[in-house]
C-alpha cells in the first residue's frame, strides 16, 4: 500500500495529471482508501507550487547575468505575462476558480506560474491556491465516484 500512495503522490506533482490525475489512479487502480487518496493527492498537488514561487525568481536573476539567456529568458517572460494579463483582472480570485476547475493546463503548476508572473507574493498566491486545489478535489473526488460506478 505505501507504494501505491507514493505513486498516487508522484502523479500528483506532475504537470500534465495533478491531482486530476492522481484521485482516480489513487482509488481505481492502486485501491487506496479514499480519503487517503485525496489527502495524498490534495498535499502532493501543493510541492509544485512552493517549488515554483521559490525557484523562478532566482532563476530569473541567474538567466539575467548572462546577455545571451536575458534577452531570451525576457522575451518568454514578456509573452507569458501577455497570456496571463486578461487574469490580473480577476485577481487572485481568479487564481483560485483558474486552479480550482480541473481542466487541461489550469492547475497547480499553471496557476502557480501564472501568480508569479502577475507578481503575486507565495503570502498572497497560498489561500487561492489551496482554496483552487480543494475545489478540484472535490470536483475530481465526485467525478471519480460517479465514474467508478459506472465501471
Amino acid at each position: 500500500m505505501i507504494e501505491g500512495v507514493f505513486r498516487t503522490a508522484l502523479i500528483a506533482t506532475l504537470p500534465i495529471s495533478e491531482l486530476r490525475g492522481a484521485i482516480p489512479y489513487g482509488v481505481l487502480v492502486e485501491k487506496l482508501p479514499w480519503l487517503l487518496a485525496i489527502v495524498v493527492s490534495g498535499v502532493a498537488n501543493l510541492i509544485p507550487f512552493f517549488v515554483i514561487m521559490t525557484i523562478a525568481p532566482h532563476l530569473e536573476i541567474l538567466l539575467n547575468k548572462n546577455p545571451y539567456f536575458k534577452k531570451k529568458w525576457l522575451k518568454l517572460l514578456e509573452s507569458a505575462r501577455k497570456r496571463f494579463l486578461p487574469y490580473r483582472k480577476f485577481g487572485k480570485w481568479g487564481i483560485l476558480f483558474f486552479v480550482g476547475i480541473p481542466l487541461p493546463f489550469t492547475g497547480v503548476w499553471t496557476g502557480s506560474l501564472a501568480c508569479w508572473l502577475l507578481g503575486f507574493s507565495i503570502k498572497e498566491s497560498l489561500a487561492h491556491i489551496l482554496g483552487g486545489v480543494a475545489m478540484a478535489t472535490v470536483i475530481v473526488a465526485i467525478a471519480t465516484k460517479l465514474g467508478g460506478q459506472l465501471l
